[in-house]
């Protein structure tokens, strides 16, 4: 068993290439799960947007007529008597 000694950095080998290349199994690997990912991603309408904007505007909308049916009457300022209608 020989074992070599480092003393200092510079003394390592500047390029040490891998006993295998693993790029073309992780390129394999990246490209079959894009496949798999395109064949079972639903495909979006491109009417999605505008079904979202409208369904926010009936939202906004029913909120606005059910805020004006709770509102109370405006009170009477005090010291001022109510208006009363004469019968004609």
């Amino acid at each position: 068993m020989n074992i070599r000694r480092v003393n200092r950095i510079d003394e390592l080998a500047k390029s040490l290439p891998p006993s295998r290349d693993l790029w073309p199994a992780i390129s394999a690997a990246i490209e079959a799960d894009r496949v798999v990912a395109m064949d079972s991603a639903p495909r979006r309408s491109r009417w999605l947007p505008a079904v979202g904007m409208a369904a926010a505007v009936a939202l906004v909308t029913v909120g606005i007529f059910i805020g004006r049916g709770i509102t109370p009457p405006p009170a009477t300022v005090a010291g001022t008597p109510p208006r009363r209608v004469r019968p004609t």
